[in-house]
């Protein structure tokens, strides 16, 4: 009986695509126990997060990443392609988050050591993705250009969330006191990666980098989640103070905005079809 060869860019997808459905589990399981037991964090997590509504927002942009993963797994290569580096970069900023702060780990827990594993292996591991699905005889895929609107979604959603994870990361103690919910510098740092790591999806986006797929929804998810967590655990939220004003016009806004351009690229896409 004959037999195939499998090619070394169909081995390189099946890994990367392996590579994601195990980054979608393990973000499922880090989300769900935040958002479930965000009081109780001493117990089972990393570090302890003091305030409830901290952990499930964290939380609920862990089961974000979750569904964005799974879509990546099975989309097309230019997705997984392009949304590598922008997980590699995120989850280098959570090393190095992981580093920094590291005298607030609870070290004397698995969970702290299953943490840094990951977060070692990750940022190369996605970066090798990013080359591995390269490959020289690998077929173009043709995307058409995304519209205007999408651009300008993108381009505004790349800004907002770059500059916030920015200065998020390299100077928390600017934003912690106008914060509209407790908030410690670990765990800023700890926002700030999952928000540079959107800005660089959002670009690609904009970019026209990234095929359409199920992943794109992620665009809209992210401000989305962002808006909603925090009324999960509305103790300590202060909605009416101005950075809360600030931060739910920003949120909700980018939400409205990019999933609209989503709505209108899609009804655009099938006109095409």
């Amino acid at each position: 009986m004959p037999t195939t060869t499998p090619t070394v860019e169909a081995l390189s997808t099946h890994i990367a695509g392996w590579g994601f459905r195990l980054l979608a589990a393990v973000a499922l399981l880090i989300g769900a126990a935040l958002v479930l037991f965000p009081g109780h964090t001493a117990d089972y997590f990393a570090w302890t997060i003091k305030a409830p509504i901290a952990a499930a927002t964290l939380g609920v942009w862990f089961l974000g990443l979750s569904g964005f993963a799974w879509a990546l797994s099975r989309g097309p290569v230019s997705a997984m392609r392009a949304a590598s580096p922008a997980i590699a970069v995120g989850s280098a900023l959570m090393l190095v988050t992981t580093i920094f702060h590291r005298a607030a780990f609870n070290w004397g827990s698995p969970a702290a050591w299953a943490w840094l594993l990951l977060y070692i292996a990750a940022p190369p591991g996605f970066m090798a993705s990013t080359f591995l699905l390269r490959g020289p005889d690998r077929p173009s895929e043709t995307a058409p250009r995304p519209s205007t609107l999408l651009r300008g979604a993108a381009l505004t959603t790349a800004g907002c969330a770059g500059t916030m994870g920015t200065i998020l990361f390299l100077w928390p103690t600017v934003l912690i006191p106008s914060w509209p919910w407790p908030l410690l510098p670990l765990g800023a740092r700890t926002y700030a990666a999952f928000a540079v790591g959107h800005a660089l999806w959002a670009w690609l986006v904009a970019r026209g980098q990234v095929g359409r797929s199920g992943s794109l929804w992620y665009l809209a998810f992210f401000p989305l989640a962002a808006f909603i967590a925090p009324w999960l655990q509305p103790a300590g939220f202060r909605p009416s103070s101005p950075g809360g004003v600030v931060f739910l016009l920003v949120t909700g806004g980018l939400a409205a905005l990019t999933a609209c351009a989503l709505r209108a690229e899609r009804q655009r896409a099938g006109q095409h079809t």
